[in-house]
């Protein structure tokens, strides 16, 4: 979501180099909504990661994607959230993010399974799209039946 967004001056040439965000890059969230997962898209622009997020940038950016969306995954999260420390304030650190075990896939295997899961997530989006007609009409017609009833007509 881009519905907060704060413009910062970055501390020094250095920090602003290591924090900025590229196409592909995963995010984790190892504060507060702990284990959530982002994934830079083309689209972002110049950002830049605060210390309640960490970046992971893989040596081949075409696996982005794919991580992600493993991290996303129940086994991805189990992994990711093992190391969880904290009483009150859960957290991660660096070295936990580092850790978690990734499945290692060719391109090739990455992008067909992103194609499943695509596929998959259309199916659903229809289906939602139908239940949100459908929940439209009953609506309409609890309407006019309402309607129908107040005016004697049942």
């Amino acid at each position: 979501k881009n519905d907060s967004i704060q413009l910062v001056a970055l501390p020094d040439e250095t920090e602003g180099k290591r924090s900025r965000l590229e196409k592909n890059d995963v995010l984790v969230s190892i504060t507060a909504d702990l284990g959530s997962i982002a994934l830079i898209p083309d689209s972002i622009g110049e950002a830049y990661i605060n210390q309640h997020i960490a970046m992971i940038r893989f040596n081949n950016p075409a696996q982005g994607e794919y991580m992600a969306w493993y991290l996303k995954s129940d086994y991805g999260q189990k992994d990711l959230l093992k190391n969880k420390r904290g009483g009150g304030k859960l957290g991660l650190g660096l070295d936990d993010i580092r850790d978690t075990p990734v499945p290692i896939v060719s391109d090739q295997e990455a992008k067909a399974t992103l194609a499943q899961i695509e596929a998959r997530l259309s199916v659903c989006d229809s289906i939602e799209q139908t239940v949100e007609v459908s929940l439209k009409q009953v609506e309409a017609m609890r309407q006019s039946i309402l309607k129908c009833a107040f005016e004697g007509r049942l």
